[in-house]
């Protein structure tokens, strides 16, 4: 069985996904593995270095300034999510045999792989945020990430 699990930052999809886990289902989370490709994906690398040079930091990826970035140019941040998709996941999903689950997939991508369930984790946003700060996130942070997130999440998911 293939199972995504969507919702927003500090909605709880980890909080589901690690109980999944713990019932020794395979998880895969997007954001660790989107953070390894950062600094172990060559074509990731060469994107970021030409449209993004600001956020190489002694030859390491500063998520801090790349997030700045993404955050304000929903171009870029749109087109790194593709390359992320197709030369990231696709890959990876193709390699599974066995049944898993992926924690934060983004919607838009959850007609392009068969899931047999799409469970979506809705939170109020008063209550995600409070989990954001208490994460360590900065106030600002918060309001770039709740703003686009509003429109990444603002539609019903039709996954079939």
């Amino acid at each position: 069985m293939k199972i995504a699990i969507l919702g927003p930052a500090g909605s709880g999809k980890s909080t589901l996904s690690n109980k999944f886990s713990s019932l020794g289902l395979k998880v895969i989370e997007v954001d660790k593995i989107v953070h390894e490709s950062y600094e172990s994906n060559e074509m990731i690398l060469r994107f970021l270095k030409t449209f993004v040079p600001e956020c190489i930091v002694d030859g390491k990826v500063s998520r801090k300034i790349l997030g700045t970035a993404l955050f304000q140019d929903t171009n870029l941040r749109e087109t790194l999510e593709e390359i992320f998709f197709e030369k990231v996941f696709v890959p990876l999903l193709e390699e599974l045999k066995d049944d898993f689950i992926i924690d934060g997939l983004l919607p838009k991508y959850v007609n392009r792989i068969n899931f047999d369930s799409v469970i979506y984790v809705h939170t109020p946003e008063e209550e995600r945020v409070k989990r954001l700060l208490n994460r360590g996130v900065t106030p600002s942070r918060i309001k770039e990430i709740v703003s686009v997130q509003k429109n990444i999440f603002r539609d019903p998911i039709d996954w079939r």
